[in-house]
């Protein structure tokens, strides 16, 4: 399966993060689109809090592939919150 062809859909239920703009206890659906090189995968997928100190909550996922058996992270994309998530990762971390 070719990975690049591939999307992603990532549900992230979110329940009282984002209250500012949501009422408690309702849950928000957020799908991701990553574009990936081939034999890489999403693994982990967490919340992170607010990285970058702007007030929102940020998305962190990590990608192993192949090159990795020992289960170490291939990659990591952090994705910053906002009031319109983009779904575009403003930092990359690659492993060597």
């Amino acid at each position: 399966m070719n990975n690049r062809n591939i999307v992603f859909l990532i549900t992230v239920f979110i329940i009282g993060i984002l209250c500012r703009f949501i009422y408690a206890e309702t849950s928000m659906n957020i799908i991701l689109s990553i574009e990936l090189p081939d034999s890489l995968e999403i693994k982990a997928c967490e919340n992170i809090g607010d990285f970058n100190a702007d007030g929102y909550d940020d998305l962190l996922v990590g990608v192993w592939g192949p090159s990795r058996p020992s289960g170490a992270c291939q990659a990591a994309y952090l994705y910053y919150g906002g009031s319109q998530f983009d779904g575009i990762p403003d930092l990359e971390f690659k492993g060597d």
